[in-house]
C-alpha cells in the first residue's frame, strides 16, 4: 500500500516534533511513499528559510527515492478552468 504523508508530516518528522514518532514507519518506508512535487517544494521552501539550502537539497534528494508525482501549475490552471467551464 502507499501513503502520502503532507508537508506538516514531513515538518514534524524532520524537526523531531511531538508526533514524530507517529510519520516516522511511513517516512522511513520510500518504497511505499508518495511524495507530490508540491509538498517537495513546500519542504524546500521552508527548510531553506529555517535552516539552510544545503539541509533543503539532501531532504529533496530523499524524497526523490520515494514515487514523486509531478503536477505542474499548468495542469493544475487547465484543471481549474475546466472545472469552472462545467460549473
Amino acid at each position: 500500500m502507499k501513503f502520502l504523508v503532507d508537508t506538516c508530516g514531513w515538518l514534524e518528522w524532520l524537526t523531531d516534533g511531538v508526533l514524530a514518532d507517529e510519520f516516522s514507519p511511513y517516512l522511513n518506508d520510500l518504497d511505499n511513499l508518495i511524495i507530490p512535487t508540491s509538498i517537495q517544494y513546500e519542504l524546500h521552501k521552508w527548510i531553506c528559510r529555517e535552516r539552510d539550502v544545503i539541509l533543503a537539497m539532501e531532504i529533496i534528494e530523499l524524497t526523490q527515492q520515494s514515487t514523486v508525482i509531478p503536477k505542474h501549475k499548468e495542469e493544475a490552471t487547465d484543471d481549474i478552468r475546466e472545472k469552472g467551464e462545467r460549473g
